[in-house]
């Protein structure tokens, strides 16, 4: 199985807004430990984030179905979730 894509850590600037912090990636072991303590259907939204680079909350969980492509094996992430505001397949 390929890396997860971890969480980006977050910080407080100095006016206390909230700044990304380094992007950081599962080790292999923590991957399996995640999925193996994931339930259903936590864990088919770490896979598919893990296999087609999706945010979870903000682009797993909007997809619809007429954003699967199971013919071509593409996902589409519509612009309203996803980060740079732009229509994007991902496969």
């Amino acid at each position: 199985m390929g890396e997860v894509r971890g969480r980006e850590s977050r910080r407080e600037g100095e006016a206390g807004e909230r700044v990304p912090g380094p992007l950081r990636y599962l080790e292999p072991e923590e991957e399996a430990k995640l999925l193996a303590a994931a339930g259903e259907p936590l864990r088919t939204m770490a896979l598919v984030g893990d296999h087609a680079g999706l945010r979870i909350q903000s682009e797993a969980l909007t997809l619809r179905w007429a954003d699967v492509d199971l013919r071509r094996g593409l996902l589409t992430v519509q612009a309203a979730y996803a980060k740079s505001g732009q229509t994007r397949p991902s496969p």
